[in-house]
């Protein structure tokens, strides 16, 4: 459906025109995510870089009763991202701002939009990481990972995004800016932080997120072990695991392989 000439105006307004977008490439660079098999181009997208114009856009798109759709980096494999007929795309990539270190709690506060790996890299000198590390953890957002619930290969030790995440600021889909948790745990109330994380941005668009650091580990050793089974395999890491000591674990397709010849 084309943009109609309103509404791109009043989009114009708010962000300017170089942040609204509803040419031919780009639409079909937005038509999906890493989910290729399904695909529908938007109507149009928008690159909001303040929560202000964040807010301003919600609300208009409410008014002219337009759905919207957040977007990270597209690299989800849910097709959490695929528009609908009549959608507008909201791209969240100008949230890449690193807003505070706090040392003494070990959080981070970022945008939606900083790169996963990029956390770890501002942090790592001071001896912490950020632990969720899915495999696109080079080009993958922190919106997006807390919209999916991402995990990656040292899950068993540290679990997934939502064990890491401890507040956040969000959009409601009327445009209301709200902040959940906090930089402590334990905060009273229900757990909407974990309702919000693996969400997929069905509730509400994110801006701003704290997110626990994790120490770096004091030595790093790499244990190659040889089974006749994946049977023994399996029973040498459960072994591990009823010892108290908590592997991170870097396997593959390609090592089960291994096992079976």
């Amino acid at each position: 459906m084309p943009f109609e000439s309103n509404l791109r105006v009043e989009c114009e307004q708010i962000l300017g025109k170089e942040w609204v977008k509803d040419d031919t490439v780009t639409l079909y660079a937005y038509r999906c995510d890493g989910l290729t098999l399904y695909a529908a181009p938007p109507m149009a997208v928008v690159f909001p870089g303040t929560v202000e114009e964040l807010t301003s856009i919600v609300k208009l798109l409410n008014r002219h009763k337009i759905s919207f759709i957040a977007r990270g980096a597209g690299t989800g494999l849910s097709g959490g991202s695929v528009p609908q007929d009549k959608s507008v795309i909201i791209e969240m990539a100008r949230f890449k701002e690193v807003h505070e270190v706090d040392w003494d709690n070990r959080t981070i506060t970022v945008g939606p939009g900083v790169i996963n790996l990029r956390i770890s890299e501002h942090v790592n000198s001071e001896g912490f990481h950020y632990a969720p590390d899915p495999s696109s953890q080079k080009a993958c957002t922190i919106g997006g990972n807390l919209a999916e619930n991402s995990g990656g290969p040292h899950t068993l030790k540290y679990g997934v995004t939502v064990n890491h995440v401890l507040g956040m600021e969000i959009v409601l889909p009327d445009g209301e800016l709200v902040t959940l948790g906090g930089k402590h745990l334990g905060m009273p109330g229900p757990d909407l932080l974990g309702l919000m994380t693996g969400s997929e941005g069905t509730f509400a668009i994110i801006t701003k997120i704290i997110c626990r650091l994790t120490p770096n580990p004091e030595t790093a050793v790499t244990l190659l072990g040889i089974y006749s089974s994946v049977g023994e395999a399996c029973e040498s890491v459960s072994s591990i695991i009823r010892q108290g000591i908590i592997p991170a674990p870097n396997g593959n397709a390609r090592q089960n392989n291994y096992f079976r010849r």
